[in-house]
């Protein structure tokens, strides 16, 4: 299959400022969830009292999370 063509896209000063803006928002709310998550694990009592499926539901809570969080910091540095 052979393109069609190319779209160019212009992205504006103000555009990137607030791409910026939302991921730092969206960061800021993964770093959040992963605090709490990490907390909950942290705690022996929570750990040793939960449902096994419960505390994997959260150590996957924590991965997606932190892999969510890496992609966003790499694409919040990639539009400077």
């Amino acid at each position: 299959m052979t393109p069609l063509g190319e779209i160019f896209l212009a992205i504006t000063k103000a555009d990137k400022a607030a791409e910026s803006e939302r991921l730092d928002k969206e960061i800021a709310r993964l770093e959040g969830e992963v605090r709490t998550v990490e907390d909950k694990l942290k705690n022996k009592s929570f750990v040793d009292r939960a449902p096994a499926a419960v505390v994997v539901e959260h150590r996957l809570r924590r991965k997606n999370f932190s892999e969510q969080l890496a992609r966003l910091k790499q694409a919040r540095a990639s539009l400077n």
